[in-house]
């Protein structure tokens, strides 16, 4: 949460540096994520008068302007349609620079030369958006340096809250927390003026459970306009876009309160009547964004004496909403229902900070004084006047839970001692009270602490002493070396098998990934054969890149490929196991575990000098090591195509006639959809797959007594010809004494000629019982290559086939 110094500074003594700040804040668990200082300005951005404003000689839209900035009078072209005789201007000399890093040089435009620059709130950092130049507010001395007169910057901190802690989402919260941990008090309030006449609307709660508690007031007199300088910068400085006064008003308060405040025109009100309660069916409203909705009974809504005004919590209405007409207001503080609120705004696909604040739940307390800071707050900047009566109906309020607190426990969960005392005056610095003293009970003692309604996180006594921890500080905490027995417990969330696998792929030299199950709009190339009805769609996603639920891995590794590629990694080489999900059957659909691996890059020389370019046979090399590291030895890969692999390269894996998975070149539009601009190759295993192919028993297999005789053979064969079929060849060929085939290599073009490749293989021959003599292998080659010539076409590359020295282990 962002939040500036003097915002915080006006609720509380702050200690001399943000530095300091940023410190106390850590120690207390809310670490600062980051610090800006604001813009500084350059000494040559100076305060302008301008003095007169002529139309350009050559073109309709510029303006010709003479600015005196006490020194000289500058000659300026601007084309904002905003500037005009008698302002007050930023104005930017020649040679000086701007916070953004720009310098300004004398330059003709359209002819007529320029001598400075008259600037935006955008050029000099101070608004994210601007509507024209920057019209200084007051009467600040010609040829003042800005930096004077706008003071020192206002350094924007930002914290990091986590989920539990929604009270420090805001300036009272984090005030509370600098209070507490420099010994101080909060600041208190300015008085509210609460001078004017009735009426007030009449106000009713349908349900109390719906709406715990619902406050207004009524400011008339307002003149709606643009806000003042100090409150539109600090609106931007953590987030927000400046509207005008009572918009910015009610987010100012949200800020500091997180309160949400909802204004409705006093003239729009039906019947001077507030009804909170279910809409009825039939009902529409159209919101302040322009959309309109269907209503129904599980909607709660603010309505008037006849129809609805506001989303109850959510977003409200634009028939009730305030324009630059709007004269009065009905301010609106309320506690609603966070469950309904949160349903209401799902079911309608609605994002507010409204919605976000009422779902987590806010402070009943707080409803009283943001609604007072409001009125205020549009007393102060829109000139209005509130009225002297408020209405106030609490139906929902509830005493304040207590929670007990044992010193023992307290003592023995810190490991340092505390003695009562202290404890009790470290809760109260947080507005913890005591509920009841200290007594002693069972050998203990015990006292019960009363909860602020601000603090929803607190509520059992492991919380509370949390909360003493953090005001003695976690550095007070001796660090001491306990001896405790330690379990192994299975990994939450995936099988031994599945770990197993993830085990044998590290042990290759893959890094395992972890991708999110929820995805974008799936490519077709990742989807192909799977209908739009087996894809799980969430129906009110957080945004566009989670709205299904993922198919298949594939996707996910390629998008980590791209980023890992992108960041200057030379190499990738990842691998996930992981579920992917189908909507069908209906209702529940099904998942099953699928496993992942993917080849990106080109290796290091050092680490593999002279590696391929094309990784197939590397890819499918890891791939056989998998299945001969789970015991699966017969297997074999045939030629398949689908859309995600670059035609002429998939494969399919198969053993027992039971497809294990596919590999191959990833389609160059699928990477490219994905963010991977270059060649990547991967592999996809069903799990249950490779399960059920695993034997149950391991046989043993001899370490052999005889040397191999090794064989190099080269054939020259169609390019439509098959690695798989080649080798289902060869093996039947080579017969029992054929103990291992490997492709390692394959080369088309040059000498081989058009329609042709060239397939190298590395053949092994080797007898259980003997030694085979080189006469006996060469018949067996010569039998592989009749074969090869019968079926295939094929034609010996280079000669006869190289032999390879070949021993027995020692």
């Amino acid at each position: 949460m962002k939040i500036t110094w003097k915002w915080l500074e006006d609720w509380v003594d702050l200690p001399g540096r943000p530095e300091d700040l940023a410190g106390l804040l850590a120690m207390r668990g809310l670490p600062v994520q980051s610090m800006e200082r604001g813009a500084s300005f350059d000494p040559g951005i100076v305060v302008g008068s301008v003095l007169e404003v002529a139309r350009h000689p050559d073109a309709d839209r510029l303006s010709l302007c003479t600015v005196d900035i006490g020194s000289a009078r500058l000659s300026i072209v601007c084309g904002a349609p905003n500037v005009a005789a008698g302002q007050r201007v930023a104005v930017a000399q020649v040679g000086s620079r701007l916070p953004d890093g720009t310098k300004l040089r004398k330059t003709k435009i359209r002819g007529v030369e320029s001598q400075g620059m008259i600037c935006s709130e955008r050029e000099l950092g101070l608004s994210e958006e601007s509507q024209g130049i920057w019209a200084i507010p007051g009467n600040p001395p010609v040829g003042a340096p800005l930096s004077s007169v706008l003071g020192s910057a206002d350094p924007v901190i930002d914290v990091e809250i986590t989920a539990n802690r929604t009270d420090c989402m805001c300036v009272a919260g984090l005030a509370r927390e600098v209070a507490s941990a420099r010994g101080t008090k909060l600041k208190p309030a300015a008085p509210l003026r609460a001078e004017g006449p009735g009426p007030l609307p009449d106000v009713a709660i349908e349900n109390p459970a719906d709406c715990p508690r619902y406050m207004a007031r009524v400011v008339r007199g307002l003149k709606i306009g643009p806000s003042p300088d100090w409150l539109s910068r600090r609106l931007v400085a953590t987030g927000f876009r400046s509207i005008n006064n009572v918009v910015d008003a009610t987010n100012y308060v949200l800020r500091e309160f997180g309160q949400p405040i909802h204004a409705f025109d006093a003239t729009k009100v039906g019947g001077n009547a507030i009804r909170v309660r279910r809409a009825k069916a039939g009902e529409r409203l159209t919101l302040l964004d322009g959309r309109e909705v269907a209503l129904t009974p599980s909607h709660l809504v603010i309505a008037d004496s006849k129809v609805p005004m506001a989303l109850a919590g959510v977003m409200g209405g634009l028939p009730s909403g305030v324009t630059d007409a709007t004269t009065a207001v009905v301010l609106e503080s309320a506690q609603f229902d966070p469950a309904l609120t949160r349903a209401t705004a799902r079911s309608l696909s609605i994002a507010s900070d409204a919605a976000d604040r009422f779902a987590q739940g806010v402070d009943p307390e707080a409803v009283a004084s943001a609604l007072d800071a409001t009125a205020r707050l549009l007393a102060e900047v829109a000139g209005g006047t509130v009225a002297r009566e408020r209405i106030d109906l609490w139906p929902g309020r509830t005493e304040r839970p207590e929670i007990a607190l044992s010193l023992h426990r307290l003592v023995r969960l810190l490991g340092l001692p505390v003695d009562k005392d202290a404890a009790t005056r470290a809760l109260q610095s947080l507005g913890i009270e005591a509920a009841a003293p200290w007594k002693k009970r069972d050998g203990d003692e015990v006292a019960s602490f009363r909860v602020p309604t601000y603090r929803r996180d607190l509520e059992i006594e492991e919380d509370l002493i949390e909360e003493v921890g953090r005001v003695i500080g976690y550095d007070s905490i001796p660090g001491r070396l306990r001896v405790v027995s330690t379990g192994t417990e299975p990994e939450a969330g995936s099988s031994p098998f599945d770990n197993h696998i993830a085990d044998i792929l590290r042990g290759f030299g893959f890094h395992e990934a972890l991708c999110p199950a929820l995805v974008g709009e799936i490519p077709p190339e990742a989807r192909y054969g799977i209908e739009d009805s087996e894809i799980w769609e969430i129906q009110n996603p957080k945004s566009r890149e989670l709205k299904h639920l993922r198919v298949g891995l594939l996707p996910g590794l390629i998008e980590a490929a791209g980023r890992n590629l992108h960041h200057g990694i030379r190499e990738v080489r990842l691998a996930e196991i992981g579920k992917v999900f189908r909507a069908t059957p209906p209702p529940l659909g099904s998942e099953r575990h699928e496993a992942a691996l993917l080849l990106a890059g080109q290796p290091d020389e050092w680490d593999r000098p002279g590696a391929e370019k094309d990784r197939y046979l590397e890819l499918k090399g890891a791939v056989e090591a998998l299945l001969g590291a789970l015991g699966i030895d017969s297997s074999r890969t045939d030629a398949y195509h689908e859309p995600c692999w670059k035609p002429g390269t998939g494969a399919s894996i198969r053993a027992s006639e039971r497809r294990l998975g596919r590999l191959g070149e990833v389609a160059p539009s699928l990477a490219s959809a994905l963010g991977l601009d270059r060649p990547a190759w991967a592999a996809l295993l069903d799990v249950a797959a490779l399960a059920e192919a695993r034997p149950g028993k391991r046989t043993y297999r001899p370490i052999p007594r005889y040397p191999a005789s090794k064989r190099d053979l080269a054939v020259i064969v169609p390019t439509a010809a098959q690695h798989a079929d080649l080798e289902a060849a060869i093996r039947a060929a080579g017969g029992a004494s054929l103990d291992e085939v490997r492709l390692f290599d394959v080369f088309e073009g040059g000498p081989v000629g058009a329609g042709k490749k060239s397939m190298a293989y590395a053949l092994e021959f080797r007898s259980p019982d003997r030694t085979l003599s080189d006469r006996e292998v060469d018949g067996l080659v010569d039998a592989i290559v009749r074969t090869l010539q019968a079926k295939f076409g094929a034609t010996l590359r280079g000669g006869t086939p190289a032999s390879r020295s070949g021993g027995a282990p020692s």
